[in-house]
Order: structure tokens, then sequence, then C-alpha cells
């Protein structure tokens, strides 16, 4: 098997590579000190030496996050920013579980049933991973402003901007999903129809279980893209 198991690595390959792992694990963790570093300083700190250096603060303080009586309040006490965290919430959370459990059930039918036109129907999935989101964005934003759900306008709405990421992450999270699910034995599924399993029961408890994995995986990138996203709810 290869690579072999680590427990079976002689011993300078096993300190090489978990010295590589620590060195990246420490790499990657870097901003994220220096951010929590960078907020603890004074200002006066941070003005002389500059908001990037390496330095520990002198003195600490957690004014940035608590405030102090003197001057507004820190950022955990600030009602504007948990409004904007809950905002963002509202966004991501239901975008993440339309596009994820499309996904699922899109992967399931594509990898696992046979029919005509499934090929052309995954190309369709894969092919809108290569269209850049910023190209999308004036048609996306004419067609909201014409479309009339029972009198709603979903242009300038949460909802409106809930469907759009859905359905744009939707692409990845099909490619992602069908060729996770297509690995999965074809008998576990054989055996579950044998035993009277309609389809609905054989993704719920055959699929399911063994791709919750990937789910998790997925939703945690999914939410990040989403997260971090600041042109389309600017547009």
């Amino acid at each position: 098997m290869y690579p072999a198991p680590i427990e079976k690595w002689k011993l300078m390959p096993k300190v090489v590579y978990t010295l590589g792992l620590v060195a990246a694990t420490l790499i990657w963790l870097m901003p994220i000190a220096l951010l929590l570093m960078t907020a603890m300083k004074s200002n006066t700190q941070i003005n002389t030496e500059g908001g990037a250096a390496l330095t520990l603060p002198a003195p600490a303080s957690l004014d940035a996050f608590i405030g102090r009586s003197d001057i507004s309040s820190g950022i955990l006490l600030n009602a504007e920013f948990w409004a904007a965290m809950l905002n963002s919430l509202l966004v991501a959370v239901p975008s993440v579980v339309l596009a994820v459990g499309f996904a699922a059930l899109a992967g399931y039918i594509l990898a696992k049933h046979q029919f005509r036109g499934r090929i052309w129907i995954f190309t369709l999935f894969v092919a809108g991973n290569f269209v850049p989101f910023q190209v999308l964005a004036i048609p996306v934003m004419r067609l909201l402003e014409d479309v009339q759900v029972a009198g709603w306008n979903p242009n300038n709405s949460t909802l409106g901007l809930i469907l759009f990421h859905a359905a744009f992450q939707t692409g990845f999270c099909v490619f992602f999903m069908r060729n996770f699910i297509a690995a999965l034995p074809n008998e576990l599924i054989e055996a579950a129809r044998m035993e009277g399993a309609n389809e609905w029961q054989v993704f719920a408890q055959v699929i399911l279980p063994l791709i919750r994995p990937a789910l998790a995986a997925l939703a945690l990138l999914i939410f990040t893209f989403v997260w971090n996203d600041y042109f389309w709810s600017l547009v």
C-alpha cells in the first residue's frame, strides 16, 4: 500500500514529517496570532511600531474588545457588530443548506443512476464553475429586477441573496458530491434494493451515513465562501 501508514515509517522520515506539520501549522496560524496581538495593543503602540509588527503588546489591553468608559464600546459590546454577524449568518447558513442538500441528492442520481443525458447534465454543473461571478453581476441584477413572484421582487432582499449564493455554489457542490458518491460500492445499493428499500430509503439510510464526512467538509468550505463574500452583498 502506498503511502505506507505512518506507524511503519522509519524514525527519520517520521521526525521530518512531524516537524514539517508543526512548521506548516505555525505558518498557517501566524496571521491569526498577529491579528490577536495587534488587537491587544494600544493605539500608541500600533502607530509607533505599525500594525504588522511582530511584537508583544506592552501592556496587553482588552479595550478593543470590551471598550473603556471614556471611549466607545468595544467590538463585543457593539450592537452594530452583532447585527452584522446575524445578517451574515442569515445569508450563509441557508445558502449552505440549500447548496449542499441539493448537491447530495443530485450527486447520488448522477453517480449511481444510468439515464440518457446524465453526462451532459453533469457537464453543465461542472461548466458553471468556470464562469467568473463578476461576469454575472449585471445579468443577474437585471434578472432579479424583472422577476416577480406573487408581487414579490427578490432584488435587494436577503432571500434573493440566499437564492443566488445557493445557485452559484451548487455547481461545485454537485461536482464534489458526485465524484465522492461514485466511489462508493454499488453492492451496498443493490443489497438495499433487494431488501425492498425504495430510492429515498437507499439515499437516507445507505448513502447519507457514508457521505457525512464529505458533507461536513463541503459545508464548511461553502460556508467560508459565502461568509467572505462582499461583492454580491454590495451589488
